[in-house]
């Protein structure tokens, strides 16, 4: 079964040395390697902090005159930038020189991350450190025959969350979008066996960036929604990166994310987390998601709003409602349960833009959780919300660019 590893929103999110030794190696070589090391320990650096170089000295064990050269380097090609620091004290006659400091430069390039859902579109504008500084959002809800005015909606909403960023196209490194389907380990989303979800939810991105030079430099990613809702888990702390989880999008359609042993499991065609198969256990019998089964089932209350109006009308005692939840309850312990049969995992993400409400859900589901599972998982509500998968579609454009950070100007530190 293809994989590909996953990483937090750390050092090892964006690695870039690496771990193999290298023998016999070349001064090049040698020194590429340690501005790798230089970037990784300044990229994982918060927001506004600077670092001295004999800190960098004590992270990366390199020599004062190699880390001030390498620094030096990644100034002059903008990954970095360098401060004048606090004048040292003065001690008698002698004035110590100021330290040199040097810190990332998060807004070297941008990342534009597009989450294409089945109800809406959502983009959003990161820098290198995943800092969100522009958004758009509209519905979605296009019909099989309608890729083209799909295409050009996606297109409208990236052009309205980068002028909402007030940024120009030409500092976009890369645009990373999240698809409702599954996507090759090579690339490329397969054919759908039957039925039409998949074939409507496939995208072609050179069609969407069509028409438009100042975005045809962009790097272009495509990954599945759910698997980087896992991703995004991972880096912002709501499971073990290393460990065993999966996340279960769960709004309008179940889909999974599923980490094992560190690893993000893909499957031959990028299909390890789709969950057709829930059409065939009893109490679940399709892939609606808790958003759309709990409208379908609130039926006593003609008129419901959304499927959140379910959830807080049964935290206000609403009888029709506290009954929908109770099945919507019974119905997502079934789901974790075959989860949990095939893949044992430690923990069980509940996520999507309706997870904030599911606090009652999530208890009664853990109440029904034991009835159907042997070896019962912890299963827990994202805090993530609706921003999950652009969360991780931006966390995957940053990884990528981050993996490959010193390609491009490698001429430049061949000297």
């Amino acid at each position: 079964m293809a994989d590909q590893s996953i990483a937090p929103a750390s050092t090892q999110s964006i690695a870039l040395a690496s771990t193999q030794s290298i023998a016999p190696a070349s001064s090049t070589t040698v020194r590429r390697t340690n501005a790798r090391l230089v970037l990784t320990e300044l990229w994982a650096s918060e927001a506004g902090d600077t670092v001295t170089a004999n800190e960098l000295m004590e992270l990366t064990g390199l020599t004062r005159a190699t880390v001030l050269a390498v620094c030096d380097d990644l100034v002059r090609l903008g990954w970095l930038q360098e401060s004048s620091g606090v004048a040292a004290v003065t001690t008698g006659a002698t004035a110590g020189r100021p330290p040199r400091r040097f810190s990332f430069c998060a807004g070297a390039g941008y990342v534009v991350g597009v989450d294409v859902g089945d109800a809406s579109i959502r983009v959003a504008v990161a820098d290198l450190r995943g800092g969100i500084i522009g958004r758009a959002r509209r519905q979605a809800g296009f019909a099989a025959d309608q890729g083209a005015e799909r295409e050009v909606a996606i297109r409208q909403v990236i052009a309205a969350a980068l002028a909402d960023a007030e940024i120009p196209a030409s500092s976009v490194r890369v645009i990373s979008f999240g698809l409702a389907a599954p996507v090759r380990p090579s690339g490329g989303t397969p054919a759908a066996a039957h039925g039409t979800y998949w074939s409507r939810m496939q995208l072609d991105p050179s069609a969407v960036l069509a028409g438009r030079p100042d975005w045809q430099h962009w790097l272009v990613l495509v990954n599945n929604d759910a698997n980087l809702a896992a991703l995004a888990a991972g880096a912002h702390g709501e499971a073990d990166p290393h460990g065993d989880y999966v996340v279960l999008l769960s709004g309008e359609r179940f889909g999974a994310g599923i980490v094992a042993g560190g690893r993000l499991l893909l499957g031959r065609d990028g299909g390890a987390g789709d969950l057709h198969f829930l059409e065939l256990i009893s109490g679940v019998g399709d892939q609606k998601g808790l958003a759309a089964t709990a409208r379908r089932l609130w039926t006593a209350t003609p008129g419901a709003a959304s499927s959140l109006a379910v959830f807080e009308a049964a935290r206000a005692g609403d009888l029709a409602a506290t009954a929908a939840v109770r099945a919507l309850a019974d119905r997502l312990a079934r789901v974790v349960a075959a989860l949990a049969s095939l893949l044992n995992p430690e923990r069980v993400i509940v996520a999507g833009a309706v997870a904030a409400s599911l606090s009652q859900l999530i208890d009664l589901c853990r109440q029904r959780l034991p009835d159907y599972a042997q070896l019962p998982p912890e299963v827990t509500a994202s805090a993530l919300g609706g921003d999950i998968v652009l969360l991780g579609a931006i966390q995957a454009g940053i990884k990528q660019l981050a993996e490959g950070a010193l390609d491009r100007p490698a001429k430049a530190l061949a000297g």
